[in-house]
């Protein structure tokens, strides 16, 4: 399989990088594309070291950590009515990123993941690359 696995779940898009190598290293963003128009990311960076090491930090945001803790909380507290599924009509709206990826630092044959939520109707497709180039 590919080192490189691309989701899309409920407006959430990640890119994960299974293990990043030094060549993985340079510029990433994300264009999400719909019939009411297209929207692209921030430009984020990544570094990956040339050494391993044991990860003691996690490698997300701290927004994203803050944002997933509040999902997860609210299958605790019985919140679940703000996250079911409802469907409406839905006026045409282009792709808006509601969450922008940040900078990655990675260690050689470490994990990276890049995390951002979209939203636009209908659902956007999303395309990540990296210097340009499809991922």
């Amino acid at each position: 399989g590919s080192r490189f696995n691309i989701t899309c779940d409920r407006g959430y898009c990640v890119l994960d990088i299974a293990y990043a190598y030094p060549e993985d290293s340079g510029v990433y963003y994300c264009i999400a594309k719909n019939k009411s128009g297209q929207s692209q990311s921030r430009t984020n960076e990544i570094l990956c070291q040339e050494e391993s090491g044991i990860i003691t930090k996690s490698l997300l945001q701290s927004e994203t950590i803050d944002q997933l803790m509040r999902l997860d909380m609210a299958d605790f507290d019985g919140e679940r009515e703000e996250f079911t599924y409802q469907e409406d009509e839905e006026e045409p709206a282009p792709p808006h990123f509601d969450l922008m990826p940040g900078d990655i630092v990675s260690t050689e044959n470490g994990p990276a993941k890049f995390l951002t939520r979209i939203s636009g109707f209908p659902k956007p497709d999303v395309h990540w690359y990296i210097n340009k180039e499809e991922v």
